[in-house]
């Protein structure tokens, strides 16, 4: 995970950035559509990343809970160590993919009422598809919900990502300290055992 989570941001980053340009032209040729598509994509796409790493965590603290249930003060201390890693970001995570939500909501019904608000100023009998149409975005007085909506959302993820790869990389110290201390609690009892075996071989030969 630690590996591919710069990635995958670097995705979210590209959506981002089309879906946000597409946004500000929204109003220089016809029709919104390509928008609210790009901007959906990018919100499921938002959500998928957040869930991500909020199962890989959650996977991770099960993961440690069942390597641990045989050593009692292992599982005390790592499995606290666990839930403060999940505690560091899921509230984050949580209300970024909420907040992404409703700013995906709040754009496909503002774009619903514009195309509404078009219509209505087109001629009647005026035969023309949706796709077709110039939308008034400045002339609709709530334009700047989803805009507002947006915003906060943006305010929350941009954070967030850089708390999730924190709790990523401090799940992976995690991971591997755990397995160090594993490794002792193992391979001590036998490490003794070979070493005298080893100089028992050794005398007979000389």
């Amino acid at each position: 995970m630690r590996a591919i989570f710069p990635f995958l941001l670097i995705i979210e980053v590209g959506f981002l950035v089309v879906a946000s340009f597409m946004g500000l032209i929204i109003d220089k040729g016809p029709s919104g559509t390509d928008h609210v598509l790009m901007g959906i994509l990018t919100a499921v796409y938002t959500m998928f990343l957040h869930c991500l790493v909020m199962f890989y965590l959650i996977g991770s603290g099960k993961d440690v809970k069942n390597a641990t249930e045989d050593y009692p003060d292992l599982w005390e201390e790592f499995i606290l160590k666990s839930k403060k890693v999940r505690r560091m970001c899921f509230p984050y995570s949580a209300a970024s993919v909420i907040m992404i939500l409703l700013a995906a909501f709040a754009g496909v019904w503002v774009h619903g009422q514009l195309i509404v608000e078009a219509y209505q100023r087109l001629p009647s009998g005026t035969d023309v598809e949706a796709k077709d149409i110039v939308l008034p975005v400045r002339d609709f007085a709530f334009w700047w919900i989803h805009l507002a909506v947006l915003a906060v959302a943006l305010v929350i993820n941009i954070p967030t990502f850089f708390i999730e790869r924190k709790a990523i990389f401090e799940n992976g110290k995690l991971i591997h300290e755990l397995n160090d201390r594993l490794l002792a609690r193992i391979y001590p009892a036998e490490g003794p055992a070979i070493e005298e075996g080893e100089s028992a071989s050794s005398g007979e030969s000389t």
